[in-house]
């Protein structure tokens, strides 16, 4: 099998890129776009997704996850964000925020749930990587009240073909506002036809974070 490697992978004891089927390398120049919050290099994100569907994979399970947070500290907010695992075993986040899209590889384990998890929905899909690649390559800039986690979270979910016919986090990040189009990102995507899984948390190699800022 053909060596695979990808930059950016902090914070995984003893992790190889060669254990990573799925995962191609992204440009030196992304991993300088890495905090400890996640990584933020857009473009190394649609390369990894695309490395996915050139090499046949599919995501195959999305998990949305809501944690509330506080705004400054007293206002308090939920934000909204994901993690998928992918045909090749693997785990990947994504997330939305003032920075614009965060995302983050956590190989063959999922991460922890982020503190103050409110709920976690867990979808079973099968969707060309493509469908959310485009999605993310025309997600439009981060605006509080119109286009915020919320709103993107929704309109992801809408592009696979996943969206819940109820929320039961009212209390929003941004207060809600319509969800980014999605009406072009359906094509290439399929979604078995059950009701979300509540889950819970669950131990990884490391915890997801989450806010908007």
């Amino acid at each position: 099998m053909e060596q695979l490697h990808v930059t950016g992978l902090r914070g995984l004891p003893g992790y190889s890129p060669m254990q990573s089927p799925a995962i191609q390398s992204v440009s030196e120049g992304s991993a300088e776009e890495e905090d400890d919050e996640g990584r933020t290099d857009l473009a190394g994100l649609l390369e990894f997704l695309d490395s996915l569907a050139n090499r046949g994979f599919r995501l195959v399970e999305i998990n949305h996850i809501a944690n509330s947070w506080a705004l400054g500290g007293l206002i308090p907010m939920t934000h909204h964000g994901f993690v998928i695992k992918t045909s090749a075993q693997e785990y990947f986040s994504l997330d939305f925020s003032r920075t614009g899209i965060v995302w983050d590889l956590y190989g063959d384990e999922p991460p922890d749930m982020p503190d103050n998890t409110v709920f976690a929905e867990m979808y079973m899909i099968n969707v060309d990587p493509r469908v959310v690649q485009r999605y993310c390559a025309e997600t439009k800039p981060f605006q509080w009240l119109q286009n915020d986690c919320d709103t993107w979270s929704r309109g992801l979910l809408q592009a696979i073909g996943a969206t819940s016919q109820e929320r039961e986090v009212q209390h929003l990040c941004g207060f809600g506002g319509q969800a980014q189009d999605s009406s072009s990102f359906c094509a290439g995507s399929s979604v078995e036809t059950v009701k979300p899984i509540r889950i819970q948390a669950q131990t990884g190699r490391r915890q997801r974070t989450g806010d908007c800022l």
